[in-house]
């Protein structure tokens, strides 16, 4: 197994990436727009790239933001270039208005592809209505009508088995059966409506179950408060 952490291209995380770059196996960037992606050049791991999401007004399923969404992507994918990244994580977007479709979505995206996308799943964000990337058909769906990978984000699919009333472990199951390419994790509590981005000793999540779904080989990504010597233990924890 392969266990990196997340840090954003826009916040000066630049050197706390190259600090954890030495017991970590590889650094997730998330590429804010407008920021130099170069600079993690001096990272000496494999670097993943995260396309700007909704904390950026990125959206791929609103037709009313296709130029800014267009962009989101297209900066993604030159990150990756630039840094030498084989994944880029991209959420598929939510249906927040009218102008929002998952036809749209699988629009900008199958228009914008690259062969390293991997869609992450995602719990509702403000209605039982708004995901397109939740239950496992929809994934399936989105995954086939666009060609991309997918990213198994354990948080988001525990969030979504409690939005949707059923047991999450056969939930994750059939989720983890479309072969994720790369994998997300936290801390949190597996009755929570969302994912609570804690550290991996917090929260009541069967951290083990999790570890037994991914192949041999997977690469996870811990989504955990940035605390080094916290994330030190925290990447032994993931390693046993």
């Amino acid at each position: 197994m392969k266990v990196g952490i997340k840090v954003y291209s826009n916040n000066d995380r630049i050197d706390y990436a190259m600090r954890a770059s030495e017991f970590m196996d590889f650094i997730e960037v998330m590429a804010v727009p407008d920021t130099d992606f170069s600079a993690f050049k001096k990272v000496s791991k494999p670097i993943v790239i995260h396309a700007p999401h909704m904390s950026f007004s990125c959206n791929p399923a609103d037709k009313s933001l296709v130029e800014h969404n267009v962009r989101c992507i297209k900066d993604a994918v030159n990150a990756a270039d630039i840094l030498g990244s084989d994944r880029i994580v991209l959420h598929p977007g939510h249906i927040l208005s009218g102008d929002c479709s998952a036809m749209q979505a699988i629009k900008v995206i199958s228009d914008n592809f690259d062969r390293r996308m991997l869609l992450e799943n995602l719990p509702q964000a403000r209605g039982e209505t708004d995901t397109i990337f939740r239950s496992p058909s929809e994934i399936k769906s989105l995954l086939d009508a666009t060609g991309c990978g997918l990213c198994l984000d354990f948080g988001h699919a525990c969030a979504s088995a409690a939005q949707m009333g059923v047991p999450y472990k056969p939930f994750l199951e059939q989720i983890s059966d479309l072969k994720p390419g790369h994998f997300h994790i936290c801390g949190g509590w597996i009755k929570n409506l969302m994912d609570s981005h804690i550290s991996l000793f917090d929260g009541n999540y069967p951290l083990d179950y999790f570890k037994n779904l991914m192949p041999r080989g997977a690469w996870v990504t811990m989504e955990t408060p940035q605390d080094l010597e916290t994330q030190k233990k925290e990447y032994r924890l993931m390693k046993i």
